[in-house]
């Protein structure tokens, strides 16, 4: 039984000692970040990777922000630090990506980054979640009053008229008579031309205009909705060729369509 308790008690050190020193190693990691990290993002990165202003899309005040990283995608790689852009920046190394711009980092402000970074970049929790923070471009999640007051955004108004009233009022100011409502003859020949290319048999111009009821122009565009036609005259498409103008003139006639037939096969005409 003593021997079953010596076992025990060796293999729970085994594992005692592993996870106490971790936790040791993260309490050192966080208070060396808090020492000598922190204070030096803030004075050096925060004005342009901060709250107010976000940089290329880069932000370094939250762990979440610094590690999604920005346009050209993490600037920091826990453990690599030799692959990090981070660092990269602050050795200058690349005259396109140095960081800070105006004046360079110290070498023991740059041998702390890199030290931060190799062993992992430890960092407190941060007192916002990660839900709650920017997850795409600042400029489209700050919404500003000016933004909320913006027409497009405000309620409907009770007051709020139709565009066939805003439309009569202006032309009344200008003196504008508008035109007459177009006939039931008018009103078929246009719907058969936009939607088919094709102008109506008389005897479809002739049952629209007799029929009275209020879906008569209703059932006109579901019929030609619903329908597939496949109308063979040439004049329903101009000549369609990627020439130039002056060049037709020698093409042969076999290639005058070639855009209007490919339609026809498709029967996706109008």
């Amino acid at each position: 039984m003593r021997c079953f308790i010596l076992f025990w008690a060796l293999g729970l050190g085994v594992f005692l000692v592993p996870a106490q020193a971790q936790k040791t190693d993260d309490r050192a990691g966080i208070d060396f970040f808090e020492t000598s990290i922190r204070p030096l993002l803030a004075e050096n990165c925060y004005s342009c990777h901060g709250e107010k202003k976000q940089k290329g899309e880069l932000r370094l005040d939250s762990h979440a922000s610094a590690l999604r990283g920005g346009e050209l995608g993490a600037v920091i790689l826990p453990g690599k630090p030799d692959q990090s852009l981070l660092i990269k920046a602050v050795r200058y190394l690349d005259p396109d990506l140095s960081m800070p711009p105006k004046k360079k980092l110290s070498q023991k402000q740059i041998d702390d980054l890199t030290r931060w970074v190799t062993i992992g970049a430890p960092w407190p929790e941060d007192k916002i979640s990660l839900a709650s923070s920017p997850t795409t471009k600042p400029s489209a999640i700050v919404i500003t009053d000016a933004d909320r007051n913006w027409w497009a955004f405000r309620p409907i108004s009770p007051k709020a008229r139709d565009i066939d009233s805003c439309i009569a009022e202006k032309l009344k100011e200008k003196a504008i008579t508008p035109n007459p409502p177009a006939s039931k003859r008018e009103l078929i020949r246009r719907a058969y031309f936009d939607l088919w290319g094709l102008p109506p048999t008389r005897e479809e111009v002739e049952r629209f205009a007799a029929d009275p009821s209020d879906r008569a122009f209703e059932k006109v565009i579901d019929h030609l909705l619903s329908s597939h036609p496949r109308p063979e005259r040439r004049q329903t498409l101009r000549p369609v060729h990627p020439r130039a103008a002056r060049r037709r003139r020698n093409r042969k006639r076999h290639r005058r369509f070639p855009h209007r037939h490919r339609l026809l096969e498709t029967g996706r005409l109008g």
